[in-house]
């Protein structure tokens, strides 16, 4: 049995909630489908997103906003928005990290242009 996107309903009751007590809401929906990856889910990350998970819950119902949450010396923090963003994280592309993803993803070394139709 296929249930429907409990994502759309939680946002539906959220809207609601906050239009009732006349709270203003910013709120962004991001359909998962959408979502693109390379690779099936693993165990590990299973775990971690649920973990992100029940961390983002926990701040959001202590009040928390402006913030991300994510892994620091092994314990999961609260990132201000600000210092998140402050500066760009680059890889280089002949280093051991893009290498660890191309050889976990499967992908190609070089990607080539797709074949004129």
């Amino acid at each position: 049995m296929l249930l429907a996107d409990i994502g759309l309903h939680l946002k539906d009751r959220i809207k609601a909630c906050f239009a009732e007590s006349g709270c203003e809401l910013n709120m962004k929906y991001i359909d998962p489908s959408y979502l693109i990856r390379s690779v099936p889910a693993n165990p590990f990350d299973s775990v971690y997103c649920l973990r992100l998970a029940h961390n983002a819950v926990h701040a959001a119902m202590a009040g928390r906003t402006q913030m991300v949450v994510g892994r620091w010396h092994g314990r999961f923090v609260h990132i201000p928005m600000t210092m998140a963003v402050s500066r760009r994280n680059q890889v280089d592309p002949n280093g051991d990290l893009w290498l660890s993803v191309l050889e976990a993803t499967g992908q190609p070394r070089r990607f080539l242009p797709p074949a004129s139709a």
